[in-house]
């Protein structure tokens, strides 16, 4: 999970929620509510399409965001 987590964020696009569920078999928010919903406030990302993407602040940063999805 991680590793598709780590290569999609780094992406313009992001990471495509769709696609993790069916890899994985459990929706995103299942397993990383928390940390998702604190990088969104943090301004760090941004959800549109079903897709998850880093902002401009975020992709700055962008380790620093990958590494709240280790925790």
């Amino acid at each position: 999970m991680f590793e598709m987590i780590m290569m999609g964020l780094r992406l313009r696009w992001g990471l495509d929620l769709k696609q993790f569920e069916e890899r994985f078999n459990q929706k995103f928010d299942d397993v990383y509510v928390n940390e998702k919903t604190s990088a969104i406030n943090k301004g760090w990302l941004i959800e549109k399409d079903n897709f998850l993407m880093c902002t401009d602040k975020g992709y700055e940063i962008c380790n620093s965001v990958i590494e709240e999805f280790m925790k």
